[in-house]
Formats: C-alpha cells, structure tokens, sequence
C-alpha cells in the first residue's frame, strides 16, 4: 500500500492501557436499527480482533458531542493491548463547536475553534495549541475558504517555525459533485522543499446514492476528520482514485450492504481484503 501523504493532524490521547487474552470478537450483523450511528468497528479478518472501534454520543439535539475510541494491538504472545481515549466537542449557546478536547487529558495540545463572526456556522480557522506552563503557543493552524453555496472549497496549513512564527506549508482544493459530495481534493506541497507549493498528490471519488452516516454539516468534525469525505460528503464513496505526481496512479473500491433505510451496516474495499467494517446504530 502506497503511503498517501498530505495535513493530517493527530492529537495522542490514548491511554488506560491493557492487556487481554484474544478471543473471536466479530458480532454479528445488525440490521433493523435505524437510528444515529452508534459505532464503527474495523475488524482485521487474518487477526479474528476488532482493531478499531469508535463509539458516537449525542446532545440532546443529536449532534455529536463525543466519540469514544479503543484500539485493540495483537501482540507477539497472543493477548491483545487495549488502549482507550476519548474526544469532546464542546460547542457554545449557538451550537458550534468551540473547543476539542481529550479523555483523559494526557496530551499538552489543545484546538480552538474561531468562526467568521459571533453568529456565524462558517469556520474561519481551527488553531493547534502547544501548552507551555502557563501559557500556550500556537503550533499549526488551518484556514477555511467557503464558496457562494457554502462548501469549503480551500483549506490552508501553517506550521510553527524555529523563530516562533507560523508559515504557510501546504493547502488543499476541493471540488464538490451537485449533492454536495467532495469528488475531487488536490494538495499543494512544497515537496522539493525550495519554498515553492505545486500540485502533488490528487484524490478523486464516486459516490452510491445512499446516507453517509458519519456525515455531519459542520466544519469543525469536517477537519477533526482529517478534511476527508468519510466525514465531509452526505453519500458514501465507492470508489477513490489517487493520482500521484511521480509514480502510477491506483484506486480503491467500496462495497457495502445496506440496512432497510439504506444506511451501511457492512463496508469492504478492495485491494484492501483483510479487513471489513460495520456500522452500528441506536
């Protein structure tokens, strides 16, 4: 598998962890619920575990407000490593979220979330923060660019540099298909490092006509998804092509079986067959 490079931001917060004998931890599949996703589990197929599984709670206005992760290691002697963590999203009296923050609180950054106005839903910047006691340093920030129907159509990364100042390092264009999905997303890198930003690695998508259920309107879960469609397009990918600068293009393609409402319950991608992942619902 190729390594896909770009932004992608990743704030450490596991921790409690453990050890467990490994059993056979594939359930079966559910699929007369119909609710708000409960959980998505990535099982690896080879391993017999669940390597992956988070978890989604609500407000009382069903928006997400937390998401519960556990990691599950395979080890060398056969018992498993377990490691949890959780993110907040703590929004304000408008409903926008504010502030990301980590259970338990084990990581010395944090993110701010800033809007174009007091009454605004269009994020303006999200800002990495680096905890220095008792004060704190801006260590990255990414800067939203909307179009007229609202959809962001730029996002740009400034990093930390030795003389404490932020500098612009990369950014992304998106391109969206009529119902709103991302079907094209081209990074800008200065891969040469010579200070110049050119065209690098492009994605392109295709979509079924089904709800993506971890689709949420919001920028702020949009970029704590590493600006990715899994979270930013209301359909589900069936296909990803990536088009790389200097070597040969591959793609991967999904499949899914659908609950009575159409909403995935099972999801395989292929060349990618050792694992399968299966939405769960309240």
């Amino acid at each position: 598998m190729k390594t896909i490079t770009g932004f992608i931001f990743v704030i450490t917060f596991f921790s409690c962890q453990k050890e467990l004998s490994m059993e056979p931890a594939e359930p079966s599949v559910i699929t007369d619920n119909t609710g708000l996703l409960k959980k998505v589990v990535y099982y690896s197929l080879p391993d017999s575990i669940d390597y992956l599984t988070q978890e989604y709670g609500y407000d009382d206005a069903k928006r997400v407000n937390q998401i519960t992760t556990t990691q599950k290691i395979l080890m060398s002697n056969n018992t498993v490593r377990v490691i949890n963590g959780s993110t907040t999203f703590q929004r304000d009296s408008l409903g926008r979220i504010i502030n990301v923050s980590n259970l338990p609180d084990t990581s010395n950054t944090y993110v701010l979330m800033r809007y174009e106005s007091s009454v605004s839903s269009k994020l303006a910047n999200a800002t990495i923060y680096r905890k220095s006691g008792s004060s704190s340093i801006a260590i990255d920030s990414t800067v939203f660019l909307y179009n007229s129907d609202s959809r962001i159509i730029r996002t740009t990364q400034y990093f930390l540099q030795a003389n404490n100042s932020l500098k612009l390092t990369s950014y992304q264009i998106y391109t969206y298909d009529g119902k709103g999905n991302i079907i094209e997303k081209q990074l800008y890198q200065d891969d040469n490092n010579n200070g110049v930003l050119v065209p690098s690695l492009r994605y392109t998508w295709e979509y079924d006509n089904k709800q993506n259920p971890r689709f949420h309107d919001d920028a702020a879960l949009f970029f704590w998804g590493y600006s990715w469609p899994t979270v930013g397009s209301p359909a589900n990918i069936i296909r990803q092509k990536n088009d790389y600068p200097n070597s040969p293009d591959d793609e991967i393609n999904y499949s899914y079986q659908y609950n009575a409402v159409g909403k995935p319950i099972e999801e395989k991608n292929i060349p990618y067959d050792n694992s399968i992942t299966k939405y769960f619902y309240y």
